[in-house]
């Protein structure tokens, strides 16, 4: 492949790259539990005009859409990019079979919750400390929110302007033994086990009341949290309506109504809120395995790691209309740190840090591994529940297998050549 059709296959993998893992004015070129948190407290102090502005400079736009909210440009908008990919839209001059690849290996960000009605059903706390303390609350999606450095006022303000309204005080429901066991027998009759967990308890499979047409079942299914997290997230003054009418709240929901009666409604919404939860099972991080005794080349580690999770945020501007991806040029709220993984050459070159020095990511700076492999480290310890003020990567995919962290570092041992 040569010339123009190349670069444009280097520009798309800059966008599909995270599958493994993923207007014309200066602002549009800016590129856990909560029990015993105090909603009041968690909301007090958040000015939504400031979360507006924030929205922007952490670049909420290459992933999210929210009605106000300028969509991000065509080289920064991820999700906008891997739909277009799936839906074989994106002309970019390559071939037939080429395109095909494209649309087989795009996954991720294929399914990203709108942010327009979430204040509607969720809560300033909890979309504060989601900000702040991102975790896996889809288990059917591979993505999750990234971890960007979001300072507990900065994450108040961003939850101001998510969700507007204060939440209304709301009475406790009944939640005698009888109440809980009805809203599990419900829970189970109306198939919400089809889309949901609760933590550790698997909800029966049974056939949905209401039929959905595959498209809206797919994208139900990769966005239904877990359950277990209801009594944290959502408002409690708007649970009951929410189980009720689900559109009233959110129009673009695809959750169906499948409750008739309030009483039912209310029943559930007790289950949700006070049955006990199963704890669900943390990813173990798995076992670190030896060095490769054979040596291992760039086009190796590029083709199974670097090009598939890696390129997005560390590849060249030149490729991609100026911009090099969060890592390289800079982007959700991080400064350009120059990296870029496109070559073996622009991996030796390093990254700069916060005092503008440019440092080796190949050689160890805190621990035995090379800076390079100690976040792809610190990504598995993450997903186990352990982190710590380093961010893993890939920024907000699932971490890398033991194997591939294995190949990069075999790579770096051989001397890191091409």
């Amino acid at each position: 492949m040569r010339g123009g059709v190349a670069k444009a296959l280097v520009a798309l993998l800059l966008f599909v790259a995270c599958e493994r893992a993923s207007g014309g004015d200066a602002a549009r070129r800016e590129g856990a539990s909560l029990e015993g948190v105090s909603e009041d407290a968690a909301s007090a102090g958040g000015d939504a005009l400031r979360g507006a502005l924030l929205a922007v400079r952490f670049e909420c736009a290459r992933c999210h859409t929210r009605d106000g909210l300028t969509p991000a440009l065509p080289e920064k908008n991820c999700a906008q990019c891997h739909a277009q990919i799936a839906r074989g839209e994106l002309d970019v001059g390559a071939d037939a079979a080429t395109r095909a690849e494209w649309r087989a290996r795009t996954r991720s960000y294929l399914n990203v919750p709108s942010l327009t009605h979430v204040g509607a059903r969720l809560r300033r706390a909890a979309l504060a400390a989601m900000l702040r303390e991102p975790h896996d609350l889809r288990p059917h999606l591979d993505e999750t929110m990234p971890r960007l450095r979001v300072s507990p006022a900065e994450a108040a303000d961003l939850a101001a302007w998510l969700a507007p309204d204060a939440e209304a005080r709301a009475p406790q429901l009944p939640h005698d033994a009888a109440t809980l066991a009805r809203g599990r027998a419900l829970v189970d009759s109306l198939g919400c086990g089809n889309c949901h967990e609760r933590g550790g308890d698997r909800l029966p499979a049974q056939a949905l009341a209401v039929p959905l047409t595959p498209d809206v079942f797919a994208r139900a299914f990769a966005l239904a949290p877990d359950l277990a997290e209801v009594r944290t997230r959502v408002r409690r003054d708007h649970l009951v309506p929410w189980l009720l009418d689900p559109r009233s709240l959110d129009p673009r929901t695809t959750m169906p109504a499948l409750l008739r009666t309030r009483a039912d409604a209310e029943a559930v919404a007790a289950w949700l809120l006070y049955a006990p939860v199963a704890p669900r099972a943390l990813r173990v991080v798995p076992a670190r395995l030896p060095l490769l005794t054979r040596r291992v080349t760039f086009a190796e580690v590029q083709a199974r790691v670097f090009g598939r999770s890696c390129w997005h945020c560390h590849a060249e501007p030149d490729f991609a209309r100026g911009d090099g991806g969060p890592g390289n040029t800079g982007g959700f709220g991080f400064a350009g740190r120059g990296l870029s993984l496109i070559s073996a050459s622009a991996a030796r070159s390093g990254a700069r840090g916060d005092d503008g020095v440019r440092r080796s990511v190949l050689v160890s700076r805190t621990s035995a591994a090379p800076r390079l492999v100690e976040v792809l480290l610190a990504r598995q310890r993450e997903e186990a529940g352990e982190a710590s003020e380093l961010r893993g990567m890939p920024l907000g995919l699932r971490a890398l297998g033991a194997e591939d962290v294995q190949l990069v570092e075999s790579w770096i041992a051989s001397g890191a050549g091409d």
